[in-house]
């Protein structure tokens, strides 16, 4: 405990835990659990044991754990399941068994971070402007990848990574990755794009922006428009401009529109587009802000026709077939 205390000292957590691993197999005493109790609480430091089921209750209760022990349980561990119980009384904690606690390892959790808040004035026009601060409402968690797979013969070999670069031609000379510079092809020409060309040709904003550029209904703005792995959400930042936030955005929701906003995040960087849409609660209301795409990122593919080669032409049995398949998983009316 003191370890504990003294490394978190002047420190901010959301939480401070403490996991015990035991068998309970071991010489127990009770001569300072009061102190340990008291220690636990006084830091505010949640208690989670896992190890055997532990009874709680008269005999004949169910187990804390709602798991049955696999084995009885010897003398020894009966004493120190009786302490433990008393413990996690004291500090209000929890236990868990290891059936229990074995499934939770196979699923993948990211450490929670609090996410830092973003204030900006949101600009309408050149002399309005709303004092709002953004949060991170909506992100897609992705594992980072810090393994790879590979197979070998032998276990027992050493796999090394390597990466190395060379010409297109007959004798593939290696070259070093110094000497490499990106290209893009124009026909059969690869036109070399370095990362000067890049700077010099880049815009970049000014300082952070977040300006109002138009209004649209929100049928304009498809699904498939947006862009990014996050959603982020913009409430006022104090009374008064949460009226004037208010205001708009309760416009926008009675007239079915959205906002089209030019967004840079600081100074030095190229600004990016999206769009906000009003989000209204019986206790709050906001404006979720998502990113959308420059005309010239969207593609547009045109397929030929699937009816051109007569083989891939459907019979009226297929069709009949593939009919009653989807009115057969069509759950819409599971209810009536």
């Amino acid at each position: 405990m003191d370890l504990l205390v003294n490394s978190t000292k002047d420190k901010k957590f959301a939480t401070k835990r403490v996991i015990m691993f035991s068998d309970l197999s071991s010489e127990v005493s009770d001569d300072q659990l009061d102190e340990i109790s008291n220690g636990i609480k006084s830091a505010e430091v949640e208690l989670n044991v896992i190890g055997p089921s532990i009874v709680t209750g008269n005999d004949g209760e169910e187990p804390a754990c709602n798991v049955a022990p696999a084995q009885k349980k010897t003398l020894q561990q009966l004493n120190g399941e009786k302490l433990m119980k008393k413990l996690l009384a004291n500090v209000n904690g929890e236990c868990y068994s290891f059936s229990q606690a074995l499934p939770a390892l196979s699923f993948f959790q990211t450490r929670m971070v609090r996410p830092s808040p973003w204030k900006v004035d949101l600009e309408i026009g050149a002399t309005c402007k709303i004092p709002v601060v953004g949060f991170l409402k909506v992100k897609e968690c992705k594992p980072k990848k810090s393994w790879q797979i590979s197979y070998v013969r032998n276990p027992d070999d050493k796999i090394e990574r390597t990466c190395t670069h060379h010409l297109n031609d007959d004798a593939q000379t290696e070259i070093e990755k110094d000497d490499t510079v990106k290209g893009h092809r124009y026909g059969t020409t690869v036109v070399p794009f370095s990362k000067i060309d890049k700077d010099l040709l880049s815009y970049k904003a000014k300082g952070k922006c977040f300006q109002i550029l138009c209004f649209t209904k929100s049928c304009n703005v498809h699904r498939y428009y947006y862009l990014g792995d996050s959603v982020h959400s913009f409430v006022a930042q104090s009374e008064y401009s949460a009226v004037a936030l208010s205001a708009l955005i309760h416009a926008l929701h009675e007239t079915d529109m959205v906002a089209i906003v030019r967004y840079a995040y600081r100074g030095g960087i190229a600004p990016k587009m999206g769009f906000l849409s009003p989000h209204i609660k019986v206790d709050r209301e906001e404006l979720l802000f998502s990113f959308l795409p420059f005309m010239e990122d969207i593609r547009r593919f045109t397929f030929p026709p699937l009816n051109v080669n007569k083989k891939h032409i459907p019979s009226d049995e297929q069709l009949s077939l593939m009919d009653q398949l989807i009115t057969t998983m069509d759950l819409s009316t599971a209810n009536e």
